[in-house]
């Protein structure tokens, strides 16, 4: 049986994410091909309750269903850069971890965002 103590003793942790996606696609390369991604830019807020974080664990999901990577933080830096390719949602979700290893309560997944592919040069 679980109960709550675990997640209660790092605080209820909840994270806002803040999207910030950068697009680094604009021109082609100069050996002519195409670009097929962009680079997507997300941060957060710390949590306000709870013991201190030491670091963040990112997920990035695919297409509503397949876990593209999951990244950890190397300290407790509040924003994580990533490779969305063209014709593929993806949602981040993010969760806090304290110096023990308690892992907080992940944060809601973000909105489903489509990497669009830029309308075409004329």
């Amino acid at each position: 049986m679980k109960t709550g103590k675990k997640d209660s003793a790092t605080g209820a942790i909840l994270l806002f994410l803040v999207v910030t996606m950068t697009v680094a696609a604009g021109l082609a390369p100069a050996n002519a091909q195409t670009v097929e991604s962009e680079t997507w830019h997300y941060n957060w807020s710390a949590p306000t309750t709870g013991a201190a974080v030491d670091h963040y664990i990112v997920e990035v999901q695919q297409d509503g269903s397949v876990l593209l990577h999951r990244f950890v933080t190397p300290d407790d830096s509040r924003d994580y850069t990533f490779k969305a390719f063209y014709d593929h949602d993806y949602e981040v979700r993010v969760t806090a971890v304290d110096i023990a290893g308690r892992k907080g309560l992940p944060s809601e997944w973000s909105y489903r965002e489509t990497c669009n592919r830029p309308p075409p040069n004329r």
